[in-house]
């Protein structure tokens, strides 16, 4: 039984493989703010005045007032988060030792 047909199928799956790593490694951090009654809030402050902060999450945007907030914490964009980086690299890593094994044992 042939799984993967030749060099070409292996060369897309590796460009998917890659793609999919470059998506992790891309993952933007999210500001955290802590709440008085001890929830918390992951997402982007969108702006900020002396009695509230907008905040914008994956699926809304609304406001907190101050008065609510214990702490916020902010996270910078452009931080690097090197736990995804390695994670999406041990991923090609595991589908190109697949692949290899798929492959050889195709043609035999």
């Amino acid at each position: 039984m042939k799984i993967l047909k030749g060099k070409c199928q292996t060369k897309k799956v590796f460009i998917i493989a890659i793609l999919l790593m470059l998506m992790l490694a891309t993952v933007l951090r999210a500001d955290i703010i802590y709440l008085k009654s001890g929830n918390k809030i992951e997402g982007k402050i969108s702006s900020e005045t002396e009695t509230q902060l907008g905040v914008q999450t994956n699926n809304k945007s609304f406001y907190v007032m101050r008065t609510d907030i214990i702490k916020v914490e902010k996270i910078k964009e452009k931080q690097t988060d090197y736990g995804v980086i390695i994670t999406g690299g041990l991923v090609v890593g595991l589908l190109l030792l697949g692949m290899y094994f798929l492959v050889g044992s195709s043609k035999k």
